[in-house]
């Protein structure tokens, strides 16, 4: 390799690093630790000891956030439960309309 190839890769590298995986964590010690007590998350990259920054104690490993598709899916289906209640309610809301907004659906009391 070339003195330009070398300053061309480390160039490279420090614009985009790569991406290094990371793992989500929680601090047990909700006593002594700000961190602990407000429940944060902390990422640690893999490699790296999984210790509290603040107190020092073991780090537990977090819950990952589940995907959203679940939710997605009960919100499409009440969606679809909604429409497809008007639409088979819808011709009834008609006809009652009509009857109550029709000339005649008022009764008219004979007056003295």
């Amino acid at each position: 390799m070339t003195h330009d190839q070398l300053d061309s890769t480390a160039l490279a590298r420090f614009i985009a690093p790569p991406k290094m995986r990371s793992s989500v964590y929680k601090c047990p010690n909700h006593l002594g630790c700000t961190i602990g007590y407000h429940g944060d998350d902390v990422e640690v990259p893999d490699g790296m000891p999984a210790v509290c920054s603040e107190c020092g104690s073991p780090l537990k490993p977090a819950k990952r956030p589940s995907g959203k598709l679940g939710a997605y899916l009960v919100n499409l289906f009440s969606v679809a439960c909604i429409a497809a209640g008007l639409w088979l309610a819808w011709p009834g809301m008609v006809k009652l309309w009509k009857r109550y907004v029709s000339p005649g659906a008022i009764p008219v009391l004979p007056g003295k």
